[in-house]
């Protein structure tokens, strides 16, 4: 579809800051630029910078008219949005539906060349007309991806660029068979999916939705401010609404298909959600650079939130993360982020995560399934008084190696040798490099830890060994640094990073994990569920005292059976495909993998309970967790009353 052509001929036009508008009708007017065909032997572009003083400005692309087969040729100009250019923004996928997403494509610029992902090439080579130029704004082109500073002024107002576009082109790719039968179907053809066979449509549907842009989390927000949105596939096009949305939302209903994130959030919607629930729903959209599951979501969020959430792309991911759940605990007093740890224990998708990040922080470039237990206001109310709040202890890597090293050499001795950090950091790189069962090398932050930890350790047993810094491994330093590696990286090796310092409620200890509770709900209550919500024949003094003399009073309290039939109530409500455990006083369920020895806790303004695993001195988080009658006192299995108050301990624990 094409945008409109202004109706003024544009007669009264005067330039500001190199910029051509006409005064007639306020619309930025671009030069009648050609394209420059001497690419003999075209040196890399050069891109001019933006003028940030002029608040919101942009590059545009200017895509020249050419044959299919022919090069593509373009021209860059800079506009400012407050001056309402004309232009379309494309949105797309970097990589080829195999995954290419190498710069190895070439368009040109002004004789200059610029190198694009295959895909990116073949939208452009999609869109160009046979006639007449186009007005584009394209991510890879307009942004000077080299440029950290521009990249982050130009992320931060995306969505306004996707908003102020005439149209957002959605360009799926080359078409299928899928694809055309999806496309027609969307454009009001009912018999396009009438002809496909039953047993057929599953597939249908789902080689439409595993095009790459329905999972890139970039889309989310390309397409939630699209005023009008255009989605394309070979040479067939549709109008893609919220209609559209439903009809495809409907299809994966019928066909049991996952629904992908694009279709969370419809065209011109211009959400403006809460920040952890919209991080969860696009949870399982793909980004190249993990950084961009945050960044690219800036604009879907809240303004308050969007105001505190610093686009910083010269971050790592892992700060980048870290910060944003310090911000959410310290400065929002809201320990509701930790919920969302749920699933991610043991999971690292990189060693800079491994390195940096404490278990208490999502990781939100884990792919995960569930959906969070709902807030249980009764917890606040229950709750006691909790004092203080949470805090930030920094760890230093002689507070987690120190232990560990002096069990592996059952002493630590005075300082005979003073090897310093230097020489351990060299030691450790020669030996990463020669020992043959390091399959996966640290990353050098993990050495310069590691190196001052075994600074502060000073393990003479190990110096006297390795004191010449040039002193080749040999079999027996082979042994004992095997030993470090098992008992201190492959156990939780945590960073020089930040302890979560919470004074909370312990309230039971996990004895055992049960089964899955299935999509059909929980039907019956198994027998170690059964036995650990009644594990002790709990009476109040008057029926205590009526079964001394009387000790069959019922052959099956109903007190029984009304407990049984609210907790199934809970867990069929929100318990389904979460694993069942058991305490000494009750039953709960959790998305996470519960091991027997982990404990359930309640912290500070809590709206819900977290699971945590005790490891040496400090705990690691687990997730989140419902426990059925959590400080509410014991029922007398006869009557009904309060009978036994629920026992809690608090204390002050360091969460890594």
């Amino acid at each position: 579809m094409e945008p409109k052509d202004s109706e003024c001929r544009h007669n009264d036009i005067h330039v500001f800051d190199n910029l051509r508008c006409c005064l007639a009708c306020g619309e930025t007017v671009f030069s009648d630029s050609t394209p420059d065909l001497n690419v003999a032997e075209a040196g890399p572009y050069q891109y001019a910078k933006l003028n940030y003083t002029l608040g919101q400005e942009i590059r545009l692309v200017i895509l020249f008219p050419g044959q299919q087969s022919e090069d593509i040729f373009v021209d860059i100009v800079h506009v400012n949005l407050s001056d309402h250019p004309v232009y379309e923004a494309v949105s797309y996928s970097w990589a080829t539906e195999d995954g290419d997403a190498s710069l190895s494509q070439t368009i040109y610029c002004r004789g200059r060349s610029i190198l694009v992902t295959k895909h990116c090439e073949a939208a452009l080579r999609c869109l160009r007309r046979k006639g007449r130029k186009r007005y584009l704004w394209v991510d890879a082109i307009s942004i000077d991806q080299g440029n950290i500073a521009e990249r982050n002024h130009q992320v931060a107002f995306m969505s306004e660029i996707y908003l102020r576009a005439s149209q957002v082109l959605i360009y799926l790719g080359s078409s299928t068979l899928a694809t055309d039968t999806m496309l027609d179907y969307l454009n009001g053809d009912d018999s396009a999916l009438q002809q496909v066979k039953r047993d057929r449509l599953h597939l249908v549907v789902k080689s439409f939705l595993n095009r790459r842009w329905f999972s890139r989390v970039w889309v989310l927000q390309e397409v939630a401010f699209a005023q009008l949105a255009t989605m394309i596939a070979g040479n067939k096009t549709v109008q893609w609404t919220s209609v559209s949305v439903e009809k495809v939302l409907h299809l994966c209903k019928k066909t049991d298909m996952f629904t992908p994130s694009a279709l969370l959030w419809k065209p011109a919607s211009q959400p403006n959600g809460f920040i952890l629930d919209v991080l969860h729903r696009s949870r399982n959209c793909y980004a190249t650079d993990p950084r961009d599951k945050v960044f690219a979501v800036v604009g879907l969020i809240n303004k308050e939130d969007r105001d505190a959430l610093r686009i910083e792309y010269s971050l790592t991911s892992a700060e980048v993360f870290l910060n944003l759940a310090v911000h959410m605990i310290d400065t929002c007093k809201d320990l509701s982020i930790l919920k969302y740890t749920t699933c991610q224990y043991g999971v690292y998708a990189s060693w800079d995560e491994r390195d940096t990040l404490p278990t208490w922080v999502p990781r939100w470039n884990v792919w995960t399934a569930f959906d969070p237990l709902p807030p249980d206001p009764d917890l606040l109310n229950l709750q006691p008084n909790i004092s203080p709040g949470p805090s930030f202890e920094e760890l230093t890597a002689s507070e987690f190696s120190t232990k560990a090293l002096s069990m592996l050499f059952s002493y630590l001795p005075p300082d005979e040798i003073a090897m310093p950090t230097a020489a351990w950091r060299d030691w450790l790189n020669m030996w990463l490099n020669e020992a043959p069962y390091v399959t996966k090398r640290p990353s050098a932050s993990w050495i310069r830890k590691m190196a001052l930890a075994l600074t502060h350790a000073r393990v003479s047993k190990l110096e006297k060994m390795v004191c010449n810094r040039y002193l080749k491994p040999n079999s027996a330093s082979f042994d004992s640094w095997k030993a470090i590696w098992k008992d201190t990286w492959h156990a939780s090796f945590p960073s020089n990073s930040l302890c979560l310092r919470v004074y909370a409620h312990h309230l039971a200890t996990v004895k055992k994990s049960s089964m899955k509770i299935p999509v059909t709900g929980l039907t019956y209550l198994p027998p170690d569920c059964s036995r650990a919500l009644f594990p002790v024949r709990r009476y109040c003094k008057v029926c205590a005292q009526h079964f001394v003399t009387k000790p069959i009073c019922q052959t099956r309290p109903t007190v029984q059976d009304s407990i049984v039939d609210e907790f199934k109530r809970e867990a069929n409500k929100f318990g389904i495909e979460k694993s069942l455990f058991t305490t000494s006083e009750s039953v709960g369920f959790t998305q996470a993998t519960v091991w027997p020895g982990d404990t359930v806790w309640l912290f500070p303004n809590a709206s819900v309970l977290f699971l945590l695993r005790k490891v040496e001195e400090h705990c690691e988080m687990v997730g989140e967790c419902y426990l059925y009658r959590v400080l509410r006192p014991h029922p007398c299995l006869c009557c009904g009353v309060e009978a036994q108050k629920w026992e809690t301990v608090s204390e002050i624990i360091d969460i890594w």
